[in-house]
């Protein structure tokens, strides 16, 4: 399994590649990629704007760095109005200025981190919004890279660097790497928890718990099964118990599936 970042800024990568003691692949010459000598994690530097991100996301897809057995992280800086400067947030919902539809990645284990919804730009607007933070790249990251991988195989960590456009001024390489730097435990505690979470959930798969019996108590149509499958696989990695007595007292496939959907 290979664990992908994808920054924008060298500022934004230059922590991570000194606590993994990342070394730059010089294979890749057509952007600026590195890789643990050890173990499969990477970090990629796209360049600023929703043309480089996709293009460098596809670019990996390309070098078959993104597969299916790939987890990707965006992770960078964003402008937040209503959050304070430095702090972490786990991206919930992604949308762009220039497209209609909204990317949700998908969340299947505990995490204390804050979580928001962001807005993908191409310039940064005089004003911020009041619920959204504001970004350059995660939502083209997102268009290309759910070609290769699913949902939960794409996640996006944003630190706050500015509450309004006269603060990016006041941005200095030096900055970024310290709001980078003072996360750090936190943005490689959430890659290992995904890492672990994606691994146990391709043990779930073939065979989630407490299938075999909701299945023989409850008929479940082909869809409805799917749907069943993956709750179960999401609550396994959430570590819940379940009361199989009390789903199967619901005698019914949709009240059991809305049942354990209100457990997610």
């Amino acid at each position: 399994m290979k664990l992908i970042y994808i920054v924008a800024l060298r500022a934004e990568a230059e922590p991570l590649i000194k606590y993994y003691k990342l070394r730059r692949l010089m294979n890749h010459q057509a952007f600026e990629i590195y890789k643990h000598p050890k173990q499969d994690i990477y970090l990629a530097i796209s360049g600023i704007g929703m043309l480089a991100a996709s293009s460098m996301t596809a670019y990996l897809a390309g070098k078959d760095l993104l597969s299916k057995q790939s987890l990707l992280i965006n992770l960078g800086i964003a402008g937040g109005k209503n959050w304070s400067l430095g702090e972490l947030i786990l991206i919930a919902k992604a949308s762009s200025e220039i497209a209609k539809q909204n990317f949700y990645p998908t969340k299947f284990f505990k995490t204390n981190l804050t979580e928001a919804a962001l807005l993908t730009v191409s310039k940064v607007p005089s004003t911020y919004p009041e619920q959204q933070l504001l970004d350059m790249e995660f939502y083209a990251i997102y268009a290309a890279a759910k070609y290769f991988i699913s949902s939960e195989q794409i996640q996006s960590l944003k630190i706050i660097s500015d509450k309004q456009q006269a603060d990016i001024n006041d941005l200095t390489k030096e900055k970024i790497e310290q709001l980078i730097a003072n996360k750090l435990l936190e943005i490689t505690k959430f890659a290992e928890q995904l890492w672990q979470a994606i691994k146990q959930e391709a043990i779930y798969q073939d065979y989630p718990p407490y299938l075999a019996e909701l299945t023989k108590l409850v008929h479940f149509s082909k869809t409805q099964q799917h749907q069943l499958e993956k709750l179960l696989i999401t609550l396994a990695n959430q570590e819940q118990k379940l009361n199989i007595a009390e789903l199967s007292a619901l005698n019914h496939p949709k009240k059991i599936i809305a049942k354990l959907t209100s457990y997610v």
